[in-house]
């Protein structure tokens, strides 16, 4: 540097460095945000829900079919977004249905006895012994 030369000014920094730094959860929320604020049936489930992030692959949770066949049809704009976006590589994304352990929901004294047979078979015997009947 020369005596009396002004300092040289630092070259920007272009944004997609800055982005380079993001996690993947800060990724995904602001990929969430853009594409699926204007469908809030799915905007909150996946803004919600952290996928898996695997082998440059996204796999996202869902629930039934229906829920996926509407997802696949965004998946190309996903893809688009994060890859023009984000430096976090990521070749794919897999909608996976997720079965959840559906509760059991008892509204009938008919359905408490059944319930109570399944978690325990040999009441079974013991009503039939009671001649236990079931009035509603």
């Amino acid at each position: 540097m020369q005596v009396g030369a002004s300092p040289q000014p630092e070259p920007n920094v272009p944004e997609t460095q800055n982005e380079a730094t993001e996690t993947f959860e800060e990724c995904w929320q602001k990929m969430v945000d853009v594409i699926f604020q204007k469908k809030p049936a799915f905007y909150h489930q996946l803004r919600d829900y952290l996928p898996r992030y695997e082998n440059d692959v996204i796999y996202v949770d869902v629930e039934n079919d229906f829920q996926k066949n509407q997802l696949e049809m965004s998946k190309r704009a996903m893809l688009e977004y994060w890859r023009n976006q984000f430096k976090l590589n990521v070749d794919e994304i897999e909608f996976v249905i997720h079965e959840h352990e559906k509760k059991k929901v008892i509204y009938t004294s008919e359905d408490k006895v059944n319930n109570m047979l399944e978690q325990n078979p040999e009441l079974k015997d013991f009503l039939q012994v009671l001649n236990f009947r079931i009035k509603d």
